[in-house]
């Protein structure tokens, strides 16, 4: 009689996407919060240090959190325990009214009415790559790489080697945005009205949004001009997992040679 033998139980340690809080900049006080989305409730970091007036923020593929503001037309590295903002430097333009960092390519772009720039997030210069992009005052990119745009209510994707800008719909939100941030967790769009403190779900498919409400915990007034969410590293086997694996074909391989002798 031939004894069955198990092949062995592979287990995969895998490293989760997922999305952190909202981070979020009031340009009036220049505090920076972060934001649950989830239960509508903000927590203070602390100061940024510097005047921000409009920019944006976005993480790279290392963690770190960049912003970029139109007060010194600069780049800046974004603490994220304190909001502290220390100085890459002077991007050379006057472009800067947006700020966004493509999760795909890593690759840092700032917009204003002179059209689409790519930053370089070590030194900060910025390169023209579509002068005839229409101004937006808020934008994000997908974790795809879809490049949002929003401007008034109209939500639009603008196609970053071209500029040129294709209509989703209208948001039909009655209060004014100049912030907007992708969240990879449900893949929907959220913003914060500019004086409100509101915060907004908006369906990239086809712009309707939605009000969540007041966010708790921050200030209402100033200007809420910035927004990102931390985004975790995309999901890979860790090392560990990838050796188990791998013990564990050759044991499936060993025990199937077993059942067949």
């Amino acid at each position: 009689m031939k004894k069955k033998i198990l092949a062995p139980v592979l287990f995969f340690a895998m490293n989760s996407v997922f999305a952190g809080p909202l981070y979020l900049v009031n340009n009036g006080t220049d505090n920076v919060y972060t934001v649950n989305v989830n239960n509508v409730s903000g927590t203070l970091l602390g100061n940024a240090g510097i005047n921000v007036v409009f920019g944006g923020l976005g993480f790279a593929a290392d963690g770190t959190l960049f912003g970029y503001t139109t007060s010194t037309n600069s780049l800046y590295q974004v603490n994220t325990t304190n909001g502290n903002w220390s100085l890459v430097g002077a991007s050379g333009t006057t472009a800067g009214d947006t700020f966004d960092i493509n999760p795909v390519t890593n690759k840092g772009y700032v917009t204003s009415f002179t059209g689409l720039h790519e930053i370089n997030l070590s030194t900060a210069q910025t390169t023209s790559v579509a002068p005839n992009a229409s101004f937006f005052p808020a934008s994000a990119f997908a974790a795809d790489g879809t490049y949002y745009t929003l401007s008034g209510t109209a939500l639009s994707t603008l196609d970053i080697s071209t500029g040129i800008s294709s209509l989703i719909g209208s948001t039909g939100i009655g209060e004014t945005i100049t912030n907007l941030a992708f969240n990879p967790d449900d893949g929907f769009l959220y913003s914060v009205g500019l004086s409100s403190a509101t915060l907004w779900k908006i369906n990239p498919l086809n712009a309707s949004a939605t009000s969540l409400g007041v966010i708790s915990g921050i200030e209402t007034g100033g200007q809420y001009t910035m927004g990102t969410f931390q985004v975790a590293a995309s999901a890979v086997p860790e090392p560990a997992s990838m050796a188990l694996m791998g013990l564990g074909l050759v044991g499936l391989a060993l025990s199937r040679r077993r059942q067949t002798v």
